[in-house]
């Protein structure tokens, strides 16, 4: 749950994370009060456990990216594919830090000969549909004020015959309320604990199906790649209620065809 900030989704961050023995005199928010030891029967953990770094991007800006809380669905088709830096894209979920690797992107004409443009960057990432694919792309972003900062967001890139391509969420929702992925989600089972002064949280494997997905792991569940991004619960009686909602760490999950 870092709670520093990135101004682009394919950028390193600025600033670094909180010090662990910097948060182990938080508290619930008094100064000097040391954190317990355990939290529901959970260790604290000294540091941060990693997760998989991932971002997904859309664009261009204009009548609807500039809203406030865009959810578009686009039907075209892709004329054009590539890898690195590309303009016209904005960050709509990244985790921080972002991921080290160039993205892949696709532009997809409508119809009506409207251009977009989407990516992702991850570890070992699928490449972009070929060209001349249908696709139907979903993207929804949650900027909550902060669009450039937050990155919390979600990306479901399917053909117009409903085949998976790459199916990216990071957003404040839990996955247990999501309806439209491509698996069963839910919270898997927690492994420690930590908190900073704006609250505590817990730190959870990631069911899917069944199946459990180690935090900051992946794992083939049927035939889809699973990526665990990070998910956390919020633990009662830490931190002040002065801090904003947006600043936990939302659950964060990847899926794509495996192989």
């Amino acid at each position: 749950m870092h709670r520093w900030m990135c101004t682009c989704w394919l950028v390193a961050c600025s600033g670094s994370p909180p010090d662990p023995a910097d948060q182990q005199t938080l508290g619930d928010g008094s100064e000097g009060e040391p954190l317990p030891e355990t939290v529901e029967g959970l260790p604290l953990l000294s540091q941060e456990p990693e997760a998989q770094p991932f971002a997904a991007c859309a664009g261009p800006f204009g009548e609807h990216l500039d809203e406030k809380y865009p959810d578009e669905t686009v039907v075209g088709v892709v004329t054009k594919r590539g890898t690195g830096a590309v303009e016209d894209c904005a960050g709509i979920a990244f985790t921080r830090p972002a991921p080290d690797e160039a993205p892949h992107w696709f532009e997809l004409t409508t119809d009506a000969d409207e251009v977009w443009v989407f990516g992702w960057a991850m570890p070992a990432a699928p490449e972009a549909p070929a060209i001349g694919t249908s696709l139907q792309v979903r993207y929804v972003s949650e900027p909550t004020g902060w669009y450039e900062l937050v990155g919390e967001g979600h990306l479901d890139v399917r053909t117009t015959d409903g085949e998976l391509l790459m199916w990216i969420y990071r957003q404040l929702q839990p996955v247990e309320d999501l309806s439209t992925a491509p698996a069963p989600l839910s919270a898997g089972e927690a492994f420690g604990w930590n908190a900073d002064s704006c609250g505590g949280w817990t730190y959870h494997d990631l069911n899917v199906d069944g199946t459990t997905v180690d935090y900051g792991g992946s794992t083939i569940v049927g035939d889809l790649l699973v990526r665990h991004g990070g998910l956390t619960r919020l633990v009662d009686g830490f931190g002040t209620s002065s801090c904003a909602d947006w600043w936990t760490s939302p659950d964060s999950v990847v899926i794509h065809p495996a192989g």
